[in-house]
């Protein structure tokens, strides 16, 4: 996998002058999975990484691990799938999620010394659990990513050992985070930034939505623990806001 990478970097072009030398050479592992939304910032990532002239592997657990495994090697990443049980839910769970995790993260423990990276970021959710215990056990330099404005369970648990924790968000003070965080944004693929860039007409977009710019257009949108609140939320809105509601769109 580690050669492949090097072999795609000498046919793309990427010459010494055009490989920076904070990247130059250095071999990412990514460790991912679960859903679209940790494993899509880590495929951007990786991108960038490659472009910088820098090696990536993507480790991917979880149960879209054959999709992204697709995903992956179709923008000519090297991917893996390795193995991230759950956190346990009922008695039979909680009586075999040691032995699952025990042979995660011996598993894990074996690519890393096959693969010998530089440094490992871990994209938070237990998907990326085993892998990120061992590259800390092994002293690769750990890095975690958070989506969210409240760090995941798994990011907190690992913090202890990151050197650092990049935030997509402002992070809700307070919160038991054990290593130095970076508010960094969202990491996004270039097919967004391509569309973003796309002019806009704001009235003809408006219009195919079946809205009108005599009144304000209010965009809610949310993600992960705090979807099911928001959508909760939003069903009372037009009661709460009674003949104001009107005004909206």
């Amino acid at each position: 996998g580690v050669r492949a990478c090097r072999r795609r970097e000498a046919k793309q072009g990427f010459g010494e002058s055009a490989v920076p030398m904070a990247t130059k050479g250095k071999h990412l592992i990514i460790a991912t999975g679960g859903t679209g939304g940790h494993f899509y910032p880590a495929l951007a990532i990786a991108l960038e990484h490659e472009r910088q002239g820098g090696v990536v592997t993507l480790l991917v657990a979880g149960h879209n691990t054959a999709r992204h495994l697709e995903t992956a090697r179709k923008a000519g990443l090297a991917a893996f799938a390795c193995s991230a049980p759950r956190p346990p839910g009922g008695l039979l769970g909680r009586v075999a999620f040691p032995v699952q995790f025990l042979r995660a993260c011996l598993g894990a423990r074996r690519l890393i010394k096959r693969l010998r990276p530089d440094l490992v970021l871990g994209m938070g959710s237990f998907a990326c659990v085993p892998v990120c215990l061992m590259a800390a056990r092994a002293r690769v330099p750990l890095f975690l990513h958070e989506g969210n404005a409240m760090v995941g369970r798994a990011n907190l648990f690992l913090s202890r050992r990151a050197r650092l924790l990049a935030a997509s968000l402002p992070l809700v003070p307070g919160q038991k985070c054990r290593c130095p965080t970076r508010l960094t944004g969202m990491p996004l693929r270039p097919e967004i930034l391509r569309v973003a860039a796309i002019p806009c007409d704001r009235a003809k977009t408006g219009e195919s939505f079946g809205f009108t710019e005599r009144k304000p257009v209010l965009l809610v949108f949310g993600g992960s623990l705090g979807a099911e609140f928001l959508n909760g939320v939003m069903t009372r809105v037009p009661a709460l806001l009674g003949d104001h509601a009107g005004r909206l769109q």
